[in-house]
């Protein structure tokens, strides 16, 4: 197989069945290029190609210049890597933009019935921004109940078409999506959807 990075492998302290102990091998080798890799996901950087090409362009060369047999591009070096996003993460002061709709925004007649309610919308970092680190949808109503969990847009849940009967002006779903940046700047954006009191 042919070697692409190298990462230390020999010696490193590490569990064991029952306990800890030095091993080497690229059982080792892997978790710190792992790790590296895991930091630069945090760090926003988008998918995995971006991921590999950043391992390999800031690489510390060994051996013979450029790619050879033994270190493919070079010893892995977290820092390199993850230099130019952590001065992006510095710099950035901008909050990510949001947008969000929900379809129905009314639900009538109040009869009971579960009424299939979709959320769509979209959450990005500015261009040069630090990258998307969180993004969280939560539904519930006024009442203070939590309504099911949202994973991503273009998700579809059910909303029950119902009112507390003391409820004169029905009942209101909020739904509220928060994002924030890998810099921690914060996003909110809010949509309700209305059980109306009468059909």
């Amino acid at each position: 197989p042919e070697v692409e990075l190298a990462a230390p492998g020999a010696g490193v302290y590490s569990t064991v069945i029952g306990d800890y102990g030095y091993k080497s091998g690229t059982s080792m080798a892997t978790p710190h290029v792992t790790g590296v890799a895991a930091l630069l996901m945090g760090a926003g950087m988008g998918n995995n190609e971006e991921v590999r090409a950043r391992l390999v362009e800031t690489a510390r060369d060994l051996g013979a210049a450029g790619r050879d047999g033994n270190y493919g591009w070079g010893l892995v070096n977290a820092y390199a890597a993850m230099e130019e996003l952590n001065q992006a993460v510095a710099g950035d002061v901008t909050a990510p933009e949001i947008a969000l709709s929900v379809t129905p925004d009314v639900l009538s007649p109040p009869n009971g019935k579960m009424v299939p309610v979709t959320i769509s919308g979209m959450a990005k970092d500015e261009a040069g921004g630090s990258g998307l680190g969180l993004l969280r949808i939560v539904v519930r109503d006024e009442y203070g109940k939590v309504q099911p969990g949202v994973a991503r847009f273009g998700t579809t849940i059910l909303l029950e078409a119902s009112r507390m009967g003391k409820d004169k002006d029905g009942r209101t779903y909020t739904i509220t999506v928060t994002a924030s940046d890998v810099a921690g700047n914060t996003s909110i954006a809010v949509a309700t959807v209305v059980v109306t009191t009468r059909g």
